[in-house]
């Protein structure tokens, strides 16, 4: 028996031994690295977890509704934080995406020469001449990036451009649209351009309201091109071209659906900027005119009846001079030509004659055709 203790106190001596000789072996000495401080035990650390997957940047949406201001910037990679390299960056990615789905009708040069372009009835837009159609900017003048966003989302309804609406991310076409602008010196050696101003809500249409757009839709000779219903069909309509001699058709409102967008804003917007390239104007300075820019009706005569011509003449006598018009303040006289250009608005989206079912499928900027 005390044989037995004496080798058991034996046993767990050399037990204790060895458990303090293996603490102290793990135990870091004083000025290693990670060293924990004096008096404070060593604990084993757990596996560190795997990081989290980042996010993909996201360029800053095109806000509505119109008009809307310029995207952001893409967010700069770490390293890439000039302005200059992120336009390289979003050009490269740019590249990448026209080749993929632009280059088959634009070309791969951009002017308009891709391997599709021949089957196609309208023409695809060629970029190295910087001359755009549908825009927030002065007749002539390039487009802002929000205005090429803006055609790239809804496409062109009417024509073989789609809407890029939800088969590319907003990373990718604001990087196309980069890529785009570097087929044409003018957005590098040109001025910034600059969005007109454009309304911030729209007015009620009524029926005297489409009645006064009509006067204006007779007094700027918009019938001379599209008709006087609106189906493209006036007396000049077989004599346009475009700036390179290209015949071009007026356009067709009662189609119910227009190339630049259907919604009023849009149609505003239009008869605001022009469409450059094409005989159709900007009506800025048109819709501005007193009664004395409207002496003689005699070119009206020949075109409508002696009954359409007098209430034409009661019509402009009921407008200001323009002299007069100019002498107002400017809210009240903003607020005149504003009445006006709604009203020829309002005239033409009645041309279109849509049925409910019409408004509710074509009433979506998106939806193309």
């Amino acid at each position: 028996m005390t044989r037995d203790r004496a080798a058991l106190s034996v046993s767990v001596a050399a037990l204790l031994w060895a458990s303090a000789a293996a603490v102290a072996i793990a135990q870091p000495r004083a000025g290693d690295a990670g060293a924990p401080d004096a008096g404070v035990e060593a604990a084993a650390s757990p596996e560190p977890e795997p990081p989290a997957p980042e996010e993909p940047s996201q360029p800053a949406a095109e806000p509505e509704p119109e008009p809307a201001p310029e995207p952001a910037p893409e967010p700069a990679p770490a390293g890439h934080a000039t302005s200059a390299a992120v336009s390289a960056l979003a050009q490269e990615r740019g590249g990448r995406v026209y080749r993929r789905f632009c280059a088959s009708c634009h070309g791969r040069l951009g002017d308009g020469l891709g391997p599709a372009a021949r089957f196609l009835r309208v023409a695809p837009r060629d970029f190295t001449k910087g001359v755009y159609k549908w825009r927030t900017t002065e007749t002539g003048a390039l487009p802002t990036d929000a205005d090429l966003i803006r055609t790239v989302r809804r496409g062109a309804p009417g024509t073989p451009m789609p809407s890029w609406e939800g088969r590319l991310s907003m990373a990718d076409i604001y990087s196309v649209v980069q890529y785009i602008k570097t087929f044409s010196p003018d957005f590098a050696e040109l001025p910034r351009p600059v969005a007109l101003p454009m309304p911030a809500s729209v007015p009620r249409f009524d029926a005297p309201t489409v009645q006064r757009g009509r006067m204006m839709y007779v007094l700027l000779r918009c019938w001379t091109c599209h008709g006087m219903d609106g189906r493209g069909n006036g007396p000049a309509s077989a004599t346009l071209v475009d700036d390179d001699g290209n015949r071009v058709v007026a356009y067709d409102f009662t189609q119910g659906q227009m190339r630049s967008g259907t919604r009023p804003i849009d149609v505003y917007r239009t008869f605001t900027t022009g469409v450059s390239g094409t005989p159709m104007p900007s009506y800025v300075e048109a819709i501005d005119v007193g009664r004395d820019g409207y002496t003689d009706l005699r070119a009206y005569a020949a075109s409508f009846s002696p009954a359409e011509v007098e209430a034409l003449r009661r019509f402009i006598a009921q407008m200001p001079t323009t002299e007069a018009l100019a002498a107002r303040p400017e809210p009240e006289r903003l607020a005149w030509s504003a009445d006006r250009r709604w009203a020829l608005v309002a005239y033409v989206l009645s041309l279109s004659g849509r049925g409910a079912f019409a408004e509710y499928l074509l009433g979506d900027p998106y939806v193309t055709r």
